[in-house]
Protein backbone atom coordinates (compact mmCIF):
# COMPACT_ATOMS: atom_id res chain seq x y z
CA UNK A 1 0.00 0.00 0.00
CA UNK A 2 1.72 3.37 -0.79
CA UNK A 3 1.62 6.02 1.32
CA UNK A 4 0.40 9.70 0.81
CA UNK A 5 3.80 11.18 0.14
CA UNK A 6 4.00 8.58 -2.72
CA UNK A 7 1.26 9.42 -4.40
CA UNK A 8 1.86 13.32 -4.14
CA UNK A 9 5.22 12.87 -5.16
CA UNK A 10 2.96 10.97 -8.49
CA UNK A 11 0.69 13.93 -8.92
CA UNK A 12 3.43 16.45 -8.70
CA UNK A 13 5.56 14.53 -11.39
CA UNK A 14 2.68 14.75 -13.49
CA UNK A 15 1.61 17.60 -12.99
CA UNK A 16 5.42 18.94 -13.58
CA UNK A 17 4.96 16.86 -17.19
CA UNK A 18 2.09 18.63 -18.00
CA UNK A 19 4.00 22.05 -17.59
CA UNK A 20 2.35 23.27 -14.76
CA UNK A 21 5.23 22.92 -12.32
CA UNK A 22 8.70 23.00 -12.78
CA UNK A 23 10.38 20.69 -14.98
CA UNK A 24 12.50 19.10 -12.32
CA UNK A 25 9.80 17.44 -10.37
CA UNK A 26 9.12 15.24 -13.04
CA UNK A 27 12.68 13.96 -13.42
CA UNK A 28 12.77 10.24 -11.87
CA UNK A 29 15.73 8.25 -10.87
CA UNK A 30 16.50 4.93 -12.43
CA UNK A 31 13.94 2.92 -10.60
CA UNK A 32 10.72 5.41 -11.92
CA UNK A 33 10.83 7.09 -8.84
CA UNK A 34 10.14 11.35 -8.51
CA UNK A 35 12.84 11.71 -6.05
CA UNK A 36 12.80 15.33 -5.99
CA UNK A 37 8.64 15.21 -5.67
CA UNK A 38 9.59 13.24 -2.91
CA UNK A 39 12.40 15.85 -1.50
CA UNK A 40 10.17 18.92 -1.81
CA UNK A 41 7.32 16.73 0.20
CA UNK A 42 9.59 15.95 2.55
CA UNK A 43 11.43 19.51 2.69
CA UNK A 44 7.87 21.21 3.40
CA UNK A 45 6.87 18.99 5.21
CA UNK A 46 10.25 19.72 7.58
CA UNK A 47 9.58 23.70 7.69
CA UNK A 48 6.02 23.05 8.82
CA UNK A 49 7.05 20.63 11.72
CA UNK A 50 9.93 23.39 12.48
CA UNK A 51 7.31 25.97 12.64
CA UNK A 52 4.51 24.05 14.70
CA UNK A 53 4.39 25.00 18.24
CA UNK A 54 3.44 21.34 19.79
CA UNK A 55 6.27 20.18 22.05
CA UNK A 56 5.50 16.86 21.56
CA UNK A 57 5.95 14.12 18.76
CA UNK A 58 2.46 13.01 18.50
CA UNK A 59 1.78 16.59 18.59
CA UNK A 60 3.77 17.15 15.53
CA UNK A 61 1.94 14.18 13.93
CA UNK A 62 -1.23 15.97 14.15
CA UNK A 63 -0.61 19.06 12.57
CA UNK A 64 0.75 16.86 9.67
CA UNK A 65 -1.74 14.58 9.19
CA UNK A 66 -4.05 17.57 9.30
CA UNK A 67 -2.00 19.18 6.93
CA UNK A 68 -2.24 16.17 5.03
CA UNK A 69 -6.18 15.65 5.34
CA UNK A 70 -6.48 19.42 4.59
CA UNK A 71 -4.52 19.36 1.15
CA UNK A 72 -6.30 16.37 -0.15
CA UNK A 73 -9.67 18.23 0.65
CA UNK A 74 -8.57 21.52 -1.23
CA UNK A 75 -7.62 18.77 -4.34
CA UNK A 76 -11.44 17.57 -3.96
CA UNK A 77 -12.57 20.92 -3.87
CA UNK A 78 -10.97 21.79 -7.06
CA UNK A 79 -12.17 18.89 -8.68
CA UNK A 80 -15.52 19.59 -8.36
CA UNK A 81 -14.98 23.22 -9.43
CA UNK A 82 -13.60 21.69 -12.91
CA UNK A 83 -16.51 19.28 -12.89
CA UNK A 84 -18.87 22.26 -13.22
CA UNK A 85 -16.80 23.56 -16.14
CA UNK A 86 -17.24 20.26 -17.65
CA UNK A 87 -20.76 19.75 -17.21
CA UNK A 88 -20.91 23.21 -18.95
CA UNK A 89 -19.60 22.36 -22.49
CA UNK A 90 -21.37 18.44 -22.08
CA UNK A 91 -24.63 18.24 -24.04
CA UNK A 92 -26.11 15.39 -21.92
CA UNK A 93 -29.37 15.51 -21.20
CA UNK A 94 -30.35 18.53 -18.14
CA UNK A 95 -31.95 16.02 -15.55
CA UNK A 96 -28.36 14.34 -15.54
CA UNK A 97 -26.57 17.81 -15.27
CA UNK A 98 -29.02 19.42 -12.58
CA UNK A 99 -28.31 16.30 -10.42
CA UNK A 100 -24.83 16.32 -10.77
CA UNK A 101 -24.50 20.01 -10.12
CA UNK A 102 -26.77 19.43 -6.94
CA UNK A 103 -24.70 16.34 -5.77
CA UNK A 104 -21.21 18.71 -6.00
CA UNK A 105 -23.15 22.00 -4.64
CA UNK A 106 -23.89 19.58 -1.31
CA UNK A 107 -20.31 18.69 -1.77
CA UNK A 108 -18.68 22.11 -1.65
CA UNK A 109 -20.88 22.73 1.19
CA UNK A 110 -19.46 19.65 3.21
CA UNK A 111 -15.77 21.24 2.24
CA UNK A 112 -16.24 24.36 3.25
CA UNK A 113 -17.62 22.85 6.65
CA UNK A 114 -14.93 20.48 6.70
CA UNK A 115 -11.84 23.69 6.32
CA UNK A 116 -13.98 25.65 9.87
CA UNK A 117 -13.28 21.99 11.84
CA UNK A 118 -9.04 23.13 11.30
CA UNK A 119 -7.05 25.37 12.79
CA UNK A 120 -6.14 28.35 11.37
CA UNK A 121 -1.86 27.49 11.19
CA UNK A 122 -3.03 24.63 8.72
CA UNK A 123 -5.41 26.54 7.03
CA UNK A 124 -2.38 28.96 6.36
CA UNK A 125 -0.18 26.46 5.40
CA UNK A 126 -2.31 25.14 2.93
CA UNK A 127 -3.52 28.53 1.10
CA UNK A 128 0.78 28.61 0.80
CA UNK A 129 1.43 25.40 -0.78
CA UNK A 130 -1.29 25.90 -3.28
CA UNK A 131 -0.36 29.41 -3.89
CA UNK A 132 2.98 28.16 -4.77
CA UNK A 133 1.73 25.82 -6.82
Amino acid sequence: MKRFDEYLSVVLQSTAEAGFLPAWFSRVNRFGAPVFGMLAIIAVQLVLLLLSETPQLFGHFGVLVDLAVVTNVTTYLLCIASLFVMLAVEEKDATNRLLSRLLAGMSVIYIFYVFTTFEPVTMTANVLIFSAA
